[in-house]
């Protein structure tokens, strides 16, 4: 199978930048990253759709989705106290 440089997505993201992730960086990130395999939708709702946008440390753009999804806020008040 030959790995072309057709776009796996290609989207618009929440602060209207235009990202194309081709096939062969997608194969390239789950090599590297094998806990990313399957994730493609998690990470297409992530840019599109993110719970934060930062701003890194070399000016990048971060997207964040599900971070504080079991962040209880009474827990963390009650061991303040």
């Amino acid at each position: 199978m030959a790995i072309t440089s057709e776009a796996l997505f290609s989207i618009t993201t929440v602060s209207g930048k235009s990202i194309r992730l081709p096939l062969k960086q997608w194969i390239h990130i789950v090599e590297s990253h094998d806990y990313m395999a399957g994730n493609v939708e998690l990470v297409l709702q992530t840019l599109s759709e993110p719970d934060f946008v930062l701003l890194g440390i070399n000016g990048e753009t971060l997207t964040i989705k599900g971070l504080l999804q079991d962040f209880n806020i009474e827990k963390v008040m009650r061991s303040c106290i």
